[in-house]
């Protein structure tokens, strides 16, 4: 006994509680088994082939040789093409707003929570929560 708690009963392939067990050569086996099925249905599969680099079909657009592509370079061009005038246009105002309100909400509750005090904060959450309650 370790700590207060009985020994844990064990065997080779796993531990035995009072209502079931676990067999762990059994996990094991199905494990390795859907393994060797995935293999088998791998290698006899479809066969390979290659394909050009530009017969591929991308962020809503089919990639030529004039389009240069990378996951790092214009990657949604087909979607930024029928949501672009919209996006630049009311989202990006209204990220612009939003961010300007953050600002503003904030740069007011640093000035509130240094000239005011915890007792304070505590009184305030008091009596909301004892209004809320009644």
């Amino acid at each position: 006994m370790v700590l207060g708690y009985e020994s844990l009963v064990y065997h080779l392939g796993g531990v035995s509680w009072p209502n079931g067990s676990l067999n762990m050569l059994w996990v094991s086996g199905i494990f390795f088994y859907g393994v060797g099925i995935g293999a088998i249905i791998f290698f006899l599969g479809n066969p390979r082939f290659i394909t050009h680099q530009w017969d591929n079909y991308a962020g809503g657009h089919f990639l030529s040789s004039d389009i240069p592509y990378n996951y790092t370079h214009n990657f949604y061009p087909g979607v930024m093409r029928v949501i672009g005038p919209w996006f630049k246009g009311s989202l990006v105002k209204l990220e612009h707003g939003l961010t300007n309100l953050v600002q503003v909400l904030a740069g007011a509750f640093h000035s509130f929570y240094r000239v005011s005090y915890t007792p304070l904060y505590l009184l305030v959450v008091t009596v909301l929560a004892l209004a809320w309650m009644v």
